[in-house]
């Protein structure tokens, strides 16, 4: 009789740990499913079968720290020249809010200063990485020349206009390498510290 009653509990504990393994293993598999859910919602937001969905404008919104080159482009009026055209293409240099917190306020009010040093960080055209270094010294819009280094695996700019600004180009978002598309009508490279600056 004793052995049977042990058996019977042996038997209930068994099953009882049976079901909270695949209870455990369940709630992990969910958790992943939710994890790749989060990483397939933020991959898309940039891209569509595997090309970039927003143009200019739209994907400098996104970037946090960044937002300086809206407020110039709409004082500057040129806010509609970042839109998807076939006829507007850009490379971009955007610097950080945190370095243009630095700068006179007049270039986010007074248009001309505004579009001037916007165009100091525009270069027409679509430049990936390997074009920059191919092409260098490459003049922006407002007529400085852009020189563009090879530094290791990085890619440094720089401004004989500027003696002293140089900095290291980054990608905007992690789906892009450096150097690469990642706008409908052009790319976005972050300059950071590179502040070409009228004022």
């Amino acid at each position: 009789m004793m052995k049977y009653i042990c058996d019977k509990k042996l038997l209930l504990i068994s099953i009882t740990v049976l079901l909270l393994f695949v209870a455990c293993g369940s709630d992990k598999k969910e958790k992943k499913s939710e994890e790749n859910t989060t990483t397939t919602t933020a991959f898309t937001r940039v891209l569509e079968d595997g090309k970039p969905n927003k143009d200019l404008f739209d994907l400098s919104v996104g970037l946090a720290n960044y937002n300086f080159f809206q407020g110039i482009a709409v004082t500057a009026g040129q806010a509609g020249d970042f839109r998807q055209s076939d006829k507007n293409n850009f490379t971009v240099f955007l610097i950080s809010d945190t370095k243009a917190a630095e700068l006179p306020q007049e270039l986010s009010l007074d248009s001309a200063l505004a579009s001037e040093m916007l165009n100091n960080h525009l270069i027409k055209g679509t430049y990936e990485s390997d074009k920059l270094l191919k092409d260098s010294p490459i003049k922006a819009i407002s007529g400085i020349e852009l020189i563009f280094k090879k530094d290791g695996k990085k890619i440094k700019m720089s401004s004989p206009a500027f003696p002293g600004q140089s900095c290291t180009l980054k990608s905007p978002l992690k789906e892009f390498e450096v150097g690469k598309q990642n706008a409908t009508n052009g790319i976005v490279y972050l300059a950071e510290t590179c502040v070409f600056s009228p004022l």
